[in-house]
């Protein structure tokens, strides 16, 4: 026996699925930007605090959202860099806590790969974060097809 109810062109309205769509991506968002701090280097913190969540975007085929920094050293804090001699720029000495010098070795640093690992997490909980706008989804869907009968 097949379905006798409301024709599901009626019920299945697009509108509702670009919403919920368009709802999935600010959540993955937001879910992404909180993960990536977490796993953000905590020295000062200022690194931490510039990562926010991007603005969902309509692009072909979909949305787009996620999470973004504009900290002049995010590239460093997110691959690392090798050690290597700093100079000054302008002057003849570079000033430091511990006084002034000519130029000074950085030992480098690891990566601490934010945003990758922040990705990874937030791929690893796609249908839990999915889930309650699906939900919104389907009690719409049912909502139209009861005013349809």
């Amino acid at each position: 026996m097949g379905y006798k109810g409301a024709s599901l062109s009626a019920i299945c309205d697009d509108r509702l699925t670009r919403k919920a769509a368009r709802e999935i991506a600010r959540d993955v968002g937001a879910a992404m930007t909180d993960a990536t701090k977490r796993h953000a280097s905590v020295r000062s913190g200022a690194h931490r605090e510039s990562i926010e969540r991007s603005r969902v975007e309509r692009i072909p085929g979909g949305w787009r959202a996620g999470a973004h920094t504009t900290h002049p050293l995010a590239a460093v804090f997110e691959y690392g860099a090798r050690a290597h001699e700093i100079g000054p720029k302008t002057a003849k000495a570079l000033g430091t806590p511990t006084g002034a010098f000519a130029h000074v070795e950085h030992p480098g640093r690891a990566g601490d790969h934010a945003f990758l690992k922040g990705v990874a997490d937030t791929d690893a909980r796609l249908t839990q974060i999915a889930e309650p706008a699906l939900a919104r989804m389907r009690a719409e869907f049912e909502r139209n097809a009861n005013r349809r009968r």
